[in-house]
């Protein structure tokens, strides 16, 4: 997962040697994965008060919002 999310450019990565063991990679997000990560947090609360709705038979409209940054989608 960590390194798919790399190679779509949404993590970077470096490798630090260990005294014990194999060397350690280490990630970060990127400013395009934080820009994705805005609009992933925005999507799971938007399914989250769905869920809420649901649950306490709400009828309030849902908040609507298509977050979009160019290239990503």
């Amino acid at each position: 997962m960590l390194r798919s999310l790399s190679a779509a450019g949404l993590l970077a990565s470096r490798v630090v040697p260990s005294y014990r063991g194999p060397p350690r990679r280490y990630y970060r997000l990127t400013p395009q994965g934080h820009d994705v990560l805005v609009i992933w947090r925005g999507i799971w609360r938007d399914t989250r008060d769905f869920v809420d709705r649901c649950v306490t038979h709400d009828r309030r409209p849902a908040r609507v919002q298509e977050p979009t940054i160019a290239g990503v989608n």
